[in-house]
């Protein structure tokens, strides 16, 4: 019956909204495309989840003569595919977006070019399979429970665990984000494979503690994706404190000040650009592309210092955004 689907989309929505919103937010300085950003959501609710169902089934069907031999027992088929199976073959489907999305966005639209970038779109990812996933199990719980089944697998998974796979999926973006850094061809390899298998160690651990310890591992599950929530707030402080790191030191000689403090501030800048809302939409858009122009001159220059990419498109890239920091600089003095 559609429905209970669409009872559980509408009741889980305004958290996936949030939760899109706060992966949105968290890239304070070179942000990804808006439309980036939603096509990394709709792989992860439709391409990885139908393809990690597959492959799930599949690695539980051709290893289900080796699990029974090596566990004694057939009731070990269906948890080593809860357990092992499911985490290795969702975190590949994932992972196969976050390279889709790698190699699009950072070598054709030249989008996806640092660790926070590969936490964003591994997030949205795992955000979007999130989404469907939450959805199938909470139909199913209401088909076996009733209403009541929906309401409880609505606060267990979503509201309480509503960040795992964002979590999980983004470790092998920021694998991906870091190889986008450096020119070091082992660390290439090294990065993305380290972050892939994080990724599902994490999902794993998930899984295996309510496989084997029924509803006290149900609440140790939680409270390991708690403790795992809170490392991955540490390490979004931190990227974002890299990020503002670099907006500071190669804006220090191009910019005011006052200016650069607003810049490189969250607060101070969102305050500033709620105050320039209200003198006009002009003036509000004239300013907003500049801080746009700015940020990207400041990754540029990094970028350039630090010789990753090429140094002729850099250079000639920087240029471009010069002349357009010109013409918005003119746009601000003349009024219309």
């Amino acid at each position: 019956m559609i429905l209970v689907p669409l009872v559980a989309l509408a009741l889980i929505a305004p958290l996936l909204v949030f939760y899109f919103w706060f992966l949105n937010w968290i890239d304070r300085f070179e942000k990804e495309p808006f439309w980036l950003q939603c096509l990394a959501f709709l792989y992860g609710a439709v391409a990885a989840t139908v393809l990690g169902a597959l492959l799930t089934g599949g690695l539980s069907a051709v290893t289900a003569d080796q699990v029974i031999a090596y566990a004694g027992t057939a009731d070990e088929v269906d948890k080593w595919a809860t357990w092992l199976f499911a985490p290795i073959a969702e975190e590949s489907t994932k992972g196969a977006g976050v390279i889709l999305f790698f190699v699009f966005g950072h070598l054709v639209f030249r989008e996806f070019d640092g660790p926070m970038d590969g936490v964003v779109y591994g997030g949205l990812i795992g955000l979007g399979f999130t989404a469907t996933e939450d959805v199938l199990y909470m139909t199913g719980g209401a088909a076996h429970a009733g209403p009541a089944g929906l309401f409880a697998l609505a606060i267990l998974r979503t509201v309480f665990s509503g960040l795992a796979h964002a979590c999980y999926t983004s470790m092998t973006g920021l694998g991906w984000g870091l190889a986008a850094t450096t020119r070091n061809p082992l660390l290439k390899i090294a990065y993305p494979t380290g972050g892939f298998a994080l990724a599902i160690l994490l999902h794993g651990v998930h899984n295996w503690l309510p496989t084997y310890y029924g509803q006290l591992g149900g609440v140790m599950s939680i409270l390991a994706n708690w403790a795992f929530f809170l490392l991955w707030f540490v390490l979004i402080i931190a990227l974002i404190g890299g990020e503002r790191r670099i907006v500071v030191e190669r804006l220090s000689d191009e910019v005011a000040r006052d200016e650069l403090h607003a810049l490189s501030s969250v607060f101070a800048q969102g305050w500033s650009n709620l105050k320039l809302l209200f003198t006009g939409l002009r003036d509000y858009s004239l300013a907003r592309r500049r801080q746009h122009l700015l940020i990207e001159l400041a990754f540029l220059k990094d970028k350039l210092a630090r010789g990753i990419g090429d140094a002729g498109e850099l250079a000639a890239a920087e240029r471009e955004v010069r002349r357009q920091l010109h013409i918005n600089a003119e746009a601000a003095f003349t009024r219309p």
